[in-house]
């Protein structure tokens, strides 16, 4: 039987790096970033978004993401408009079986202790899993399956700004900060949900981190 073929955009470092290496054991792996790979651009182009949908894979990983250190057009662009847009054009080809938009469970926070980076990260990322779940539950528009997986703190350099976090630990009531789940554990989700069987679209998958609650003084 002829493998199938996976892309996988950010995939040259992070979660995307070990979800290609992950899948090439099983799959023909099509590697998008902007440094390296079978594709390399940047998917806030729209020239480069229109170059990958001439593409046919079975399964699109939407992992490409950046967190934004000032506000401008880029972080939408790259972080919401150009994984809708792939999302979109993907699911409308008769080639694709699934579509998974990465997403994160940042979105959930609510605190008022919010900079404007994160402010608009948080929004993209809503926007982003709430489009999965619409068109999840819509009836598989065109019969392919679309999930959004919403992660928590993951041991990547993304994950840089736990620093950050560290710092509103106490306005979540928390002792520290959570440990970074490790990139096997989150390999292991995504493996769990591209075997799963066609009839079955799972919409959302939301993995967050274990906090450890302050003890009471005695």
């Amino acid at each position: 039987m002829k493998a199938k073929t996976i892309l996988i955009t950010g995939a040259s470092r992070g979660v995307g790096e070990a979800l290609s290496q992950h899948f090439s054991k099983k799959f023909n792996v099509i590697r998008v970033s902007r440094s390296a790979g079978e594709m390399v651009g940047d998917i806030s182009d729209i020239h480069f978004r229109q170059k990958l949908l001439e593409l046919t894979p079975h399964i699109v990983i939407n992992n490409a993401a950046l967190y934004p250190d000032k506000i401008n057009g880029h972080s939408y662009e790259t972080n919401l408009l150009a994984a809708i847009y792939l999302a979109e054009g993907f699911a409308k080809k008769e080639t694709t079986e699934h579509v998974i938009n990465i997403s994160s469970v940042s979105g959930l926070y609510k605190s008022w202790n919010l900079s404007w980076a994160e402010l608009h990260y948080k929004t993209q990322k809503n926007a982003l899993s709430d489009f999965t779940e619409t068109y999840s539950l819509s009836g598989m528009k065109n019969k392919v399956k679309m999930s959004a997986v919403e992660l928590g703190y993951v041991d990547t350099d993304f994950a840089n700004i736990r620093e950050r976090a560290k710092q509103k630990s106490d306005i979540f009531g928390v002792e520290g900060f959570p440990q970074p789940m490790s990139l096997e554990s989150i390999v292991s989700i995504f493996d769990y949900l591209v075997m799963q069987p066609f009839d079955l679209n799972i919409g959302l998958i939301r993995v967050s981190n274990h906090f450890r609650r302050h003890q009471p003084h005695v």
